[in-house]
């Protein structure tokens, strides 16, 4: 597995890529925050649409942000070697437990809250940095069809990481390449 770092440009390169790919017209842009909300934010306003934030963190991720301090001391091949091992023991604890499903509580942060009652919305654009397990993407997506189940739902993401997430994305720049955002705890400047 290789282990990319992207740069905003970069990034904003990845998502004029990522909307050469749609193949339907989106009404609606829901990015999952932290890591999605900028890719979210370029992508709604490159198509001029609507965006909605929500909030899903995983445990994993409150943990590591204590590490950031720490990060930036270290190697970066050290730090990539570090991140391949995590990547392979989380796909490993994802295997182990997947009989048991994580539904965590889904955030709406932004203000807009009429989106959902819309009529007029038909194809959503759902947002995030990075697909693992699947599982945030996932419960987004279940949460978004508990406001409406006739949504067509089609997920956006700079990258796969897992061979087999419970949720793949419909549109991806790369695959089973961890990419270091900027916003990721071991990013350096």
């Amino acid at each position: 597995m290789k282990v990319i770092d992207l740069t905003n440009a970069e990034i904003e390169k990845n998502c004029e890529s990522l909307i050469l790919q749609f193949d339907c017209r989106f009404d609606l842009v829901v990015g999952i925050a932290e890591g999605g909300r900028l890719i979210a934010e370029i992508i709604s306003r490159k198509l001029n649409l609507p965006l909605l934030l929500v909030i899903r963190q995983r445990k994993l991720t409150q943990y590591k942000s204590k590490t950031k301090n720490i990060l930036k001391y270290i190697p970066e091949k050290i730090l990539n070697i570090i991140r391949i091992i995590e990547n392979r023991c989380y796909e490993i604890l994802i295997k182990i437990r997947k009989n048991e499903t994580q539904e965590d509580e889904i955030t709406i942060i932004s203000n807009e809250l009429s989106f959902f009652e819309n009529h007029q919305i038909k194809n959503i654009l759902l947002v995030d940095d990075a697909i693992d397990s699947g599982a945030t993407v996932r419960n987004v997506e279940k949460f978004l069809q508990t406001k409406n189940k006739n949504w067509n739902i089609k997920i956006a993401v700079i990258t796969q990481t897992f061979n087999r997430p419970a949720r793949k994305a419909d549109y991806q720049i790369y695959n089973k390449v961890l990419v270091r955002f900027p916003w990721s705890n071991d990013f350096k400047q």
